[in-house]
């Protein structure tokens, strides 16, 4: 009866188990485990009813010492167990989580994917490495635009070191808020900076996003008050605090909204993002700067420069060695960002450009 709670408590809560390794600890798990860690089938020894009237905690108590590994489990996944309601879509779908963030060392990167996977068991994990608030911009529209429509999960964390007044703004680094786009895809991101701004010009509205202000919203999260110190604490948010934030909020759980936060700033045109062949992509649409196939554009790079650039509607009408600016393949739906490329050789280097240097598209008559 024992090993049985613990294992149904863990099928319930979608958790991958090792039998070799609770058979360790749990007499007679190998001939209960093929009916036990059947998903949402009725527990062997377990009445269906108890599980679903209570928590797994509860229905696992009955079973003695199960109810600490069901315990452990509940605690990982943070989000409760699933009850007479149906699993969150996002489980259901195996949706792909993209987490954008500045922490690109393997040991941070290591623990991040480590703490999104064991919250979102099954889940494509996924982390992509950005240097600014101007590189995450281009990256969301782009996973935005990735995803096609389709339900996904989109984490951001960039958190600028200007020190000086910035650093006093937000008593433990800028706040985090959850924005549900067109019903499918949920993007849980710090507001501090433009990563928002570039999503909110492609898609032409206004967004409004939730803001979830740690000390706020930990104590709502079923967690011990030693963990709760913990989180609220931390130095480390993006680790101990978002991915928590976004699993609590995707499994159905209410969080206390602190504010809505609507105003977006504008975002400069800029260079967002340096591929690896060199080219340099912007966020400016065409239509923005009057591009026209066959005529050429005028761009303000600082006081001393000015570049003045070809027009190519793709890279491949570009000549060897020629640098141009053309429409690139970042975008969302059918609005795609201009580039400045060179055919056979980096723009980059060529240039002396780099990602986060801003621009400014003169009139053509200058």
């Amino acid at each position: 009866m024992r090993a049985s709670g613990v294992l149904a408590c863990l099928a319930y809560l979608g958790c991958v188990v090792s039998v070799a390794c609770v058979s360790s600890t749990i007499p007679s798990v190998g001939a209960l485990a093929g009916q036990a860690l059947r998903p949402r089938a009725e527990p062997s020894g377990l009445p269906l009813a108890s599980v679903e009237k209570g928590s797994c905690v509860e229905a696992a108590l009955e079973c003695g010492e199960g109810a600490d590994l069901a315990q452990f489990a509940l605690e990982r996944l943070s989000g409760g167990c699933p009850t007479s309601e149906p699993r969150p879509r996002h489980m259901e779908l195996k949706s792909p989580i993209t987490y954008i963030t500045d922490c690109q060392d393997q040991n941070g990167k290591g623990r991040l994917f480590g703490r999104i996977s064991t919250l979102f068991p099954g889940e494509s994990v996924h982390l992509v490495g950005v240097n600014s608030d101007y590189e995450a911009a281009l990256t969301l529209v782009d996973v935005v635009d990735a995803y096609d429509g389709r339900p996904g999960i989109i984490l951001v964390n960039v958190a600028r070191r200007d020190g000086g007044e910035r650093r006093k703004k937000w008593e433990n680094g800028p706040p985090f808020s959850w924005l549900k786009l067109d019903g499918k895809v949920d993007i849980f991101t710090t507001i501090d900076g433009y990563v928002v701004s570039l999503l909110q010009k492609m898609i032409g509205r206004p967004l409004s996003l939730e803001v979830y202000e740690i000390p706020t919203a930990v104590p709502h999260m079923g967690l011990s008050l030693e963990r709760q110190e913990h989180v609220i604490h931390t130095q480390f948010r993006s680790f101990d605090y978002l991915p928590l934030l976004a699993a609590t909020l995707v499994s159905g759980k209410e969080l206390p909204v602190s504010r809505i936060e609507g105003d977006l700033p504008e975002m400069p045109q800029a260079i967002c993002w340096q591929d690896s062949f060199g080219n340099l992509k912007t966020n400016v649409l065409p239509e923005e700067v009057g591009f026209t196939v066959g005529e050429s554009l005028l761009i303000q790079i600082d006081e001393q420069r000015q570049l003045r650039l070809p027009c190519y509607n793709r890279l491949k009408d570009i000549p060897d060695h020629k640098v141009a600016i053309t429409i690139g393949s970042s975008g969302l739906g059918n609005k795609r960002l201009l580039e400045i490329v060179q055919q056979g050789a980096s723009a980059a280097k060529t240039l002396a450009l780099g990602s986060g240097m801003r621009l400014e598209f003169l009139p053509k008559d200058c």
